[in-house]
C-alpha cells in the first residue's frame, strides 16, 4: 500500500522517480557532457515523453554540427535521455555528415575533390546530410509508456523478432 501525503522518508522515495531526492541520482556515463551534469556531478531520472526525446535529438545534433561534441559525448548523451542504438547511430550520421559536408564545402579551393565527393553522396542520399527526422509517432503529446504498460500488463509479449500481440495466438 502506498500513502499518500506528506512523505519525509529519506529511505526512499516512495515510488516517486520524479522526486529530485540524491537518492534516485546516478553518476553520468563516460562522456557525457559535462554543462549537462547538476552541480552535485550526477544525474537524476528523466520523464520520457516524445518532447524530451525530440529535444534530446535537436540539441545533439546543433552540438555536433557546430563542432562542439563528439561522437562519444552525443552518444552518452542520447543513451541517458532513453533513445535506443538503432537511433543514434541514425542520429549520429547525418549529424556528421552535415559537419563533414560543411567543412569540406569550406574547403573545396583546397580540396576540390573531397567536396565533390561529398556533394554526389549529398544528391543520392539527401536525408543522410540533414538533421535526422524521427519516427511520426514522436510527434504525439505525453509520454512515452504505450509500449512498456502493454508489456507489463500481459497484452503483449517480447519475442527474438519483436512484440507480438498475445490476442493473435487466441484468436487464430
Amino acid at each position: 500500500m502506498v500513502l499518500l501525503g506528506d512523505n519525509t522518508c529519506t529511505d526512499c522515495t516512495c515510488w516517486n522517480t520524479e522526486s529530485s531526492s540524491q537518492l534516485l541520482s546516478f553518476k553520468p556515463p563516460k562522456g557525457y557532457p559535462i554543462d549537462e551534469v547538476t552541480p552535485s556531478g550526477h544525474l537524476l531520472p528523466l520523464k520520457l515523453t516524445y518532447t524530451l526525446l525530440n529535444a534530446a535529438v535537436k540539441k545533439t545534433f546543433s552540438r555536433i554540427t557546430a563542432g562542439q561534441w563528439s561522437k562519444e559525448t552525443a552518444t552518452a548523451f542520447l543513451t541517458v535521455h532513453g533513445l535506443n542504438l538503432d537511433c543514434i547511430k541514425e542520429v549520429l550520421v547525418c549529424s556528421f555528415n552535415v559537419l563533414n559536408f560543411s567543412i569540406a564545402e569550406s574547403e573545396k579551393v583546397q580540396e576540390p575533390l573531397d567536396f565533390e565527393i561529398f556533394q554526389m553522396q549529398k544528391q543520392q542520399r539527401p536525408d543522410l546530410f540533414a538533421e535526422w527526422k524521427p519516427p511520426a509517432v514522436w510527434n504525439r503529446s505525453g509520454m512515452v509508456n504505450l509500449g512498456m504498460s502493454t508489456l507489463l500488463s500481459g497484452q503483449v509479449y517480447p519475442t527474438g523478432v519483436g512484440v507480438e500481440n498475445l490476442a493473435d495466438n487466441y484468436l487464430n
